[in-house]
């Protein structure tokens, strides 16, 4: 199990971020109670080692910008709350594109995702929005990443794991990955444009494309 909820403080978020934020490991772990969104123009940072997790079927969107950058020693994780469903995370083509060259804009690194099997059915879906992953572990999800409406995800040295669908890139949507593992899940659906290095898949199930 990735998550625990012991704790010396519980944090329980109610309200949209419509401000810069920052939820601190102190503050951990931090409770999602109903839809959470990210304003445009709204950056919400969350800091290494810290934990969240969602009520049941909640989800959280971005018009704005995340930042999730762990570390190697202090993970950030996901999940839902006592393991129950969630709806993981919906990204619109309002929100800061991650950019390349500068680091800057959407970004998870150093973090646990994990799902229930056949929830969250999208834990990343993009519509228009750039984001970069890198160095993650996603587990028991149905669909990982999803890509739509000329968004863009660079997902480098990631780890996924039981999914029923580790990627889907839809029409004139981008992707790259490389360096990743893929591990005991079915399909990679790539409709768009995709570069693809240096990824290990294994246990692919028979009906996998």
């Amino acid at each position: 199990m990735l998550f625990s909820t012991a704790a010396d403080c519980i944090t329980y978020i109610g309200q949209n971020i419509e401000k810069d934020s920052k939820w601190l490991r102190s503050g951990s772990p931090f409770i999602i109670t109903v839809d959470l969104s990210i304003y445009k123009d709204a950056t919400l940072e969350i800091e290494a080692g810290t934990e969240v997790f969602f009520s049941k079927e909640t989800r959280m969107m971005v018009s704005g910008n995340l930042i999730a950058k762990g570390s190697k020693s202090k993970r950030i994780s996901f999940g839902g709350l006592n393991e129950s469903e969630w709806s993981g995370f919906l990204f619109t083509r309002d929100c800061n594109d991650f950019d390349p060259a500068t680091g800057e804009g959407v970004s998870f690194e150093y973090c646990n995702f994990m799902g229930t099997g056949e929830s969250p059915s999208h834990l990343i879906k993009t519509k228009g929005c750039n984001i970069n992953m890198k160095h993650c572990n996603i587990t028991d999800c149905y669909t990982a990443i999803q890509t739509e409406r000329q968004a863009e995800v660079i997902v480098r040295e990631s780890v996924f794991r039981n999914c029923n669908r580790v990627i889907n890139v839809k029409n004139t949507s981008l992707a790259t990955l490389e360096g990743n593992k893929m591990l005991g899940c079915n399909s990679i659906m790539l409709g768009g444009t995709t570069t693809f290095r240096n990824n290990v898949l294994k246990k692919f199930t028979g009906k996998g494309r």
